[in-house]
This record gives structure tokens, C-alpha cells and sequence, in this order.
């Protein structure tokens, strides 16, 4: 019994000495920079997305190469609407980032209101997968206050990602 006890706690302090030896390697890498301006990626299917109740435009911020998302580091989706007539607004959106190069599961997108630019902001993280550069899909749930009512309205965009 007195064995197994002091066999056990041998593996623990050898495990916690190992773990406080560790001294992982610093990178080098020049600081990341995120852009805090939106604007649509060259590699988007699309920037504006048109709708029965209007026009929804969608656009990234983040690091980008050769318009790609840069893998691995965090990027913000806005969305902005203008609706065909001036009382409807968008009061709420939600949606997912896929891959469509390679499945990944699906990423939930969270959107919040941004009471500066009266637009939807969310943000994101891409994975890094085996191919240099990836297609994504952003799939969106929108709620449209319209006409006194909310009206639902489903629509995607392909981008691409390219890694870091």
C-alpha cells in the first residue's frame, strides 16, 4: 500500500518538475496589425447581397494577403443594410463559417449591434488546414424589421483564406 502511495506521488512531482522545466521558444514574428476599416475581399463571391427587402453588404476586417483572410488570426464581419423602404431595418443576424475546400465543422458567427455605424459587427478566427489557401462559406440568418413585422432572410458568401 505504502508503495503504490509513494509510486503515485513520484509520477506527480515528476510531471509538475517536468512541466515547470518547459520553456517553450519565443517567436520572432513581426507584431500583427489588425485593420479596423471593413471593406470587401477581392476574393469574396460577393459584397452586396440583394434581398426581396433590399441590399445587405458584407465586409471583413483583418489581416489579409492577396485578398484572403490571413488563418489563424482573429478578423470582424460587418453588416450593413439598406432596405428598399426606409423604415426597415436589420434587427439581428446569425450564421456559421464552413469550409467548402475541406469541411471543418461549423464556426458559429455571433453578431452584435454597433450603435456607431448602425451596422451588425461579429468576429471570427479561420483554422489553418493543409492547403495554402482555402474556400469558406459564411452562412446567414438575417432578421429584417419590416412593414411592422420581422421578416427571416437566408443567404451565403464564398471567401477565401490563405495561411499566415
Amino acid at each position: 500500500m505504502f508503495n503504490t502511495v509513494f509510486f503515485k506521488l513520484s509520477i506527480i512531482l515528476l510531471a509538475i518538475n517536468t512541466l515547470s522545466a518547459c520553456n517553450p521558444t519565443e517567436k520572432t514574428a513581426e507584431p500583427v496589425v489588425t485593420s479596423t476599416v471593413f471593406s470587401c475581399l477581392t476574393s469574396q463571391s460577393s459584397c452586396v447581397i440583394d434581398t426581396e427587402l433590399g441590399q445587405i453588404r458584407v465586409e471583413f476586417s483583418g489581416e489579409t494577403l492577396q485578398g484572403k483572410l490571413k488563418t489563424e488570426l482573429p478578423f470582424h464581419i460587418a453588416l450593413q443594410f439598406e432596405g428598399i423602404n426606409s423604415a426597415d431595418t436589420l434587427q439581428g443576424a446569425q450564421g456559421h463559417l464552413e469550409g467548402i475546400t475541406m469541411f471543418m465543422g461549423k464556426v458559429p458567427v455571433l453578431f452584435q449591434q454597433n450603435k456607431v455605424g448602425h451596422r451588425l459587427v461579429a468576429s471570427s478566427l479561420l483554422a489553418s488546414c493543409h492547403k495554402e489557401v482555402m474556400q469558406w462559406r459564411l452562412w446567414l440568418q438575417l432578421e429584417i424589421i419590416h412593414a411592422g413585422g420581422v421578416k427571416k432572410q437566408a443567404v451565403f458568401i464564398d471567401f477565401d483564406s490563405i495561411q499566415s
